[in-house]
């Protein structure tokens, strides 16, 4: 996919028995997918829906896209290995979410950039969020040992709500970690909380990092 163009609307009276009901792009099962040049906007807020959605997709790149007006997830991968993220750009500009529709947090912004819902061995390299809750994020949910060995490069957030990049366990044991990820020439500008906020994250390392502005820089807990 090359130069494509995609919005959705909010819509209470969308089918919501169908997969990733209002989400604007998704791919299921698949591997070798290419997408680039694109711009993707406007998820249905009624629903847990996002603007790229990728379940259990393998070996694909998507790079050079722009991403605007979500109250969820610009990019969310729930299940993924070896996928690259290359120069895109995400902006949730403050699409806040709506009476009756789908609560997320923070409210009143995009929940997460590029968010890993788990994945192993991707690289995410130049991308830039700005003004999402967190910029780059991994979560450990129910899938265990899948938040594993996932490279960031180069990457920056902007105005994060909770921290430019927030990776979190979703449990109490080793499998439910995040673990071996590393974020390199990493920067986060005017995060709120913190530049980085790996939580009970096993073995991460940030290399080359720097925090400006905002609240603290690095918090591990």
């Amino acid at each position: 996919i090359d130069g494509l163009r995609l919005s959705s609307s909010d819509n209470a009276s969308e089918n919501p028995n169908v997969v990733e009901a209002g989400t604007v792009l998704l791919f299921v099962t698949a591997s070798n997918v290419t997408v680039q040049n694109s711009l993707l906007s406007n998820n249905n807020r009624y629903f847990n829906s996002h603007l790229l959605s990728l379940i259990t997709v393998n070996n694909s790149l998507f790079q050079d896209n722009e991403l605007y007006s979500f109250h969820r997830h610009g990019i969310r991968l729930n299940r993924g290995t070896g996928n690259t993220f290359r120069r895109n750009y995400l902006n949730s500009r403050a699409y806040a979410d709506i009476a009756g529709g789908y609560q997320s947090n923070p409210t009143n912004l995009g929940d997460g950039g590029i968010t890993l819902y788990p994945g192993e061995n991707n690289i995410l390299e130049n991308n830039i969020s700005e003004g999402q809750g967190a910029g780059y994020d991994i979560e450990a949910n129910q899938y265990s040992n899948e938040a594993d060995n996932n490279s960031f490069l180069g990457c920056i957030a902007l105005n994060s709500a909770t921290a430019g990049a927030y990776w979190v366990a979703r449990g109490d044991t080793a499998g439910l970690m995040p673990q071996n990820n590393t974020m390199t020439n990493f920067v986060a500008i005017n995060s709120a909380q913190y530049g980085a906020w790996f939580r009970s994250a096993k073995t991460s390392a940030c290399n080359s990092c720097s925090f400006l502005g905002g609240g603290g820089g690095l918090l591990a807990d």
